[in-house]
């Protein structure tokens, strides 16, 4: 599993995943990597008692950001709120599943997995766990990369622009 993330902050709500992680592991031996730069002391002190978690600074290298993709299954994005969620984008396009709040960034965007989005904290760790089970469908996502490109994207973004 891998939460990544530009900067540790209260927003990314790292420890509602941290508790989620912590849950699982009861079950299950799996690794956590955490990658960004970390703002929250109390994030920090508390990663360093757990057991299997690894903090990664943030990676602008694509090739090392690339290996943490291939040894990783599911992408967490637990944000409060979520922008555009890029690196939902880039975890599909690395054949890895993503979890991310609903009605939050990609949202509605993709054809993906109800399995893919969570409501609240508490249905974080059930979304994991869901994941896990049945990760060959949810794995199984069809995505036409080309709608990412700039040029296709730059038309509909001036288009909305100029309707604000």
């Amino acid at each position: 599993m891998i939460e990544i993330v530009y900067k540790i902050d209260n927003n990314k709500n790292l420890h509602a995943l941290l508790n989620s992680f912590e849950e699982i592991q009861k079950n299950l031996n799996i690794k956590l990597f955490i990658v960004g730069e970390n703002k929250l002391n109390s994030v920090s002190k508390r990663i360093l008692e757990m057991k299997n978690v690894k903090r990664i600074n943030f990676i602008s290298s694509r090739a090392k950001l690339s290996r943490i993709y291939k040894e990783s299954h599911l992408l967490c994005l637990p944000s409060k709120k979520e922008t555009f969620g890029l690196v939902c984008i880039e975890a599909l396009s690395q054949g890895i599943p993503f979890l991310m709040r609903k009605n939050q960034g990609i949202d509605g965007l993709l054809e993906v997995s109800e399995k893919m989005f969570f409501e609240n904290d508490n249905q974080l760790t059930t979304r994991i766990l869901e994941i896990i089970k049945d990760y060959n469908s949810v794995n199984d996502v069809k995505i036409d990369f080309n709608q990412f490109k700039l040029n296709n994207i730059s038309p509909r973004m001036i288009s909305n622009y100029r309707e604000w």
